[in-house]
């Protein structure tokens, strides 16, 4: 899969696995409202019209503040579904705990492989 960025700051890269974005949060990155809001700009810039499916590899960030997850799990005009990577079990827990109090409003799924999440994802790609 080709995943030449097609931006990147000092938290996030973005990238094109086919037709799903990946977000590469960077190693270390500590995640606050404002670093989401950009993201989405970004991500938003980037889908034109078309709804975006996702794929967001938190498996380096350090911290993700709730007001940014807060922000993350309300209505998106762009986003279809996300697939969230991680690697740690307490990263697995903060997504558990993402998914089940801050109920997004789009179909949120953890992996713990890229692989995985793309297969997941291709399932909302209409053929």
């Amino acid at each position: 899969m080709n995943n030449t960025p097609i931006f990147e700051n000092n938290i996030i890269s973005l990238s094109y696995l086919g037709k799903i974005l990946l977000v590469d949060y960077k190693k270390r990155s500590i995640i606050d409202l404002k670093a989401v809001q950009n993201s989405i700009k970004e991500r938003e810039k980037l889908a034109k019209k078309a709804p975006l499916l996702v794929i967001a590899d938190i498996s380096k960030i350090e911290y993700i503040t709730r007001d940014a997850r807060a922000f993350l799990a309300g209505p998106s005009n762009k986003t279809l579904a996300t697939a969230i990577v991680f690697h740690s079990k307490i990263q697995e827990v903060i997504g558990k705990i993402y998914i089940k109090f801050h109920k997004p409003k789009t179909p949120v799924k953890l992996f713990t492989r890229i692989s995985d999440a793309h297969e997941w994802l291709q399932t909302f790609i209409k053929s």
